[in-house]
């Protein structure tokens, strides 16, 4: 008894992974399948002004592909990695905060412990990112 293998098609993919611009193409398919989720999670960790201001896009350089996800609130940064907050512009010099709740953010500086949104979000979906590729390969696959 005997068996033959025939390599034509084992070859054939092994030469559609080793290209790389597929890989590009299989990353950043996948990655955009997944941002939707990660976006929905930070915004699920989030509220108010922040949770609005939150969204993502992915982008492609070269050798490679990043989901960038961000919020453009002023508070963004501080909320994430916590820190001290400086006495916040109020309504009379041209902030948005009437003057004793500046005054209150500054005094009780709510901000001073970490309250990640977009970490979480991102460390959450690695799962489903990995997924995706390989569910992308797959597909994509000679």
């Amino acid at each position: 008894m005997s068996f033959t293998l025939d390599t034509t098609e084992f070859v054939r993919v092994i030469n559609f992974y080793k290209k790389k611009g597929n890989w590009i193409d299989i990353l950043e398919t996948a990655a955009e399948n997944v941002l939707d989720d990660i976006v929905s999670d930070a915004k699920d960790n989030a509220s108010g002004g922040l949770k609005n201001s939150i969204s993502g896009y992915v982008s492609s350089s070269g050798n490679s592909v990043e989901i960038v996800v961000g919020s453009s609130h002023p508070a963004a940064a501080i909320i994430e990695y916590g820190g001290y907050s400086p006495f916040p512009p109020w309504k009379e010099v041209g902030g948005v905060l009437p003057f004793p709740v500046a005054k209150a953010v500054f005094e009780n500086q709510p901000f001073a412990e970490p309250q990640p949104y977009l970490r979480p979000a991102l460390e959450n979906n690695v799962g489903s990112l990995e997924s995706e590729v390989v569910s992308v390969a797959k597909q994509n696959a000679p």
